[in-house]
């Protein structure tokens, strides 16, 4: 893995607004657009190892699918865990865990294992 974001990815990040922030057990994931395409971050603990708090990153790119539940579903699966109410390939992080505007956080009582 890696431990930090590319040039290109570290300026999508810093330039844009995120479309979704979600803090999730001791994780954060924020998915960006940039274009027609998106890129999901997922942040974490320190890892003393790497040096870092990145965990992962993906892009999403081409058409024919939806790029936000396709990301989530690569963040969540490097995770190995996701929120109670969302079925991975489909849809959104559910408005149960919606606290307002883009951002959803997710009790720690509402997180299962990744099927």
């Amino acid at each position: 893995m890696k431990a930090q974001l590319s040039k290109a990815h570290q300026t999508i990040a810093d330039s844009n607004t995120p479309f979704v922030v979600c803090l999730f057990g001791s994780y954060e994931l924020r998915l960006y657009w940039y274009g027609s395409s998106v890129l999901g971050v997922l942040w974490g603990d320190y890892d003393e190892e790497r040096k870092t708090t990145l965990v992962s990153y993906h892009t999403a790119v081409g058409g024919g699918y939806c790029k936000e539940s396709h990301m989530l579903e690569l963040l969540f699966r490097d995770t190995g865990s996701m929120p109670k109410g969302m079925n991975m390939g489909g849809g959104g992080i559910p408005w149960d865990y919606k606290v307002g505007g883009n951002f959803f956080k997710v009790p720690l009582s509402a997180i299962r294992k990744y099927k």
